[in-house]
């Protein structure tokens, strides 16, 4: 049975749990999740930054209550966009310079126990909780946030720094194949198919095979392109000042709009840049934002909903 996957902005995490905006119809949103929640060919779908987001908050009543719906939701989990970005770049390396036939790959974990081992957080005391229990945890050990929260409000100064210098045509060829390179260099895998070391001159080789062939790459390593395309949208705009939210708002669209069917994001901005994204890479996922217009947009309901 083919699975059609949504996923949920924190946004949208957040009307369920406290109430809906004006002009959105809270019933056909209700009606909405529970139609999705009964049919055994769709899926929620959530990632490490909607319990980032919840945890971040200081309102303890709406932490317990977050957890308690996306508990309910019953999801699958995508893990971050690094380790997709990795997962992409190793099966494309093994398949196509090592002409090693590697098995398909599983963006999804379908339970939280296999999410923990795919983001690679097995030495974490994460393993025997629930999604919601990961995001209690969170917010009342923020301590396991500081990495992160230094990396969001890091975001903003280098978005900007980075507006004014293609603003000034500072990003020339030689900057693009620069952070081509590190890129490459940085989610280039370390062993080949047999777990061996790859020997230093070797990954250059492959670094330069896959910068070489780099539109077959972005073909075939979608959260990796997309990570490019979002950073490229995000700096087009000089006049534009980014915001702390930015950061988060690319860790949730990347693998979202890489690998699901539908992202619901009522965030105007976000939404826009998100399904600009989305049409740019051909990964046909449907961006808008409520679920509701989500059920729609896919097919699942003939008429409105209500």
């Amino acid at each position: 049975m083919v699975t059609s996957t949504i996923y949920l902005d924190h946004n949208i995490v957040q009307y369920f749990v406290r109430s809906f905006p004006k002009g959105v119809d809270a019933n056909n949103e209700w009606e909405a999740y529970h139609f999705v929640k009964c049919d055994p060919s769709l899926r929620f779908v959530l990632s490490a930054w909607n319990a980032v987001e919840v945890a971040r908050s200081g309102d303890a009543k709406f932490v317990a209550d977050c957890a308690r719906f996306l508990d309910s939701l019953d999801p699958w989990y995508v893990v971050e966009h690094p380790v997709l970005c990795r997962k992409e770049l190793r099966r494309f390396v093994f398949q196509n310079y090592f002409s090693y036939e590697q098995e398909s790959m599983a963006p999804f974990s379908t339970c939280f126990s296999q999410f923990v081992y795919d983001s690679e957080w097995e030495k974490t005391p994460f393993l025997n909780l629930s999604f919601g229990g990961l995001v209690r945890v969170l917010h009342r050990h923020p301590e396991f946030l500081s990495e992160v929260n230094d990396q969001i409000n890091m975001r903003p100064t280098i978005l900007k720094r980075i507006q004014t210098a293609r603003a000034n045509g500072m990003l020339d060829d030689q900057y693009r194949h620069d952070v081509d390179i590190e890129m490459l260099s940085e989610f280039c895998p370390s062993r080949d198919p047999e777990n061996k070391p790859i020997p230093g001159e070797e990954k250059e080789r492959i670094i330069l095979y896959l910068k070489e062939r780099g539109s077959d790459v972005r073909n075939s390593c979608p959260a990796l392109w997309l990570d490019e395309i979002l950073f490229d949208i995000r700096t087009e705009n000089a006049q534009r000042n980014p915001n702390t939210g930015d950061s988060i708002d690319l860790m949730h669209a990347v693998p979202a709009i890489a690998y699901c069917n539908a992202f619901v994001t009522h965030e105007r901005y976000l939404r826009y840049v998100a399904d600009r994204a989305a049409k740019q890479a051909r990964t046909g996922c449907v961006v808008d934002k409520t679920l509701s217009s989500i059920v729609l947009n896919l097919g699942l309901r003939a008429e409105p909903l209500g």
